[in-house]
């Protein structure tokens, strides 16, 4: 689950009308994804945004420029796309 403060009451609506999911902690791939100008979140979210399978996992809009947390962006993105991540972390190493 997101972290509180990014749960709003429309998100949780659009998870009760089945528009958007949550998965079980026990279903996340968890990750710990280092801290480079490369993984950043607010690079990648635009380009993810589009994405029907990961976004249903997210609110539509974020009172912030920056996106999603973090965290929770990664371990749902280890989760829904583990190779994509692999290759995207392979990259920012070299």
């Amino acid at each position: 689950m997101p972290p509180e403060n990014q749960v709003n009451k429309d998100f949780l609506k659009k998870v009760f009308m089945d528009e958007k999911k949550l998965l079980k902690k026990k279903a996340v791939d968890y990750i710990s994804v280092p801290h480079w100008d490369e993984l950043a979140v607010n690079k990648l979210w635009p380009q993810m945004q589009s994405d029907v399978a990961f976004n249903i996992y997210f609110q539509d809009e974020y009172s912030d420029a920056k996106g999603p947390y973090r965290e929770y962006f990664f371990n749902i993105l280890n989760t829904t796309y583990l190779d994509y991540l692999a290759q995207i972390m392979s990259h920012a190493s070299k």
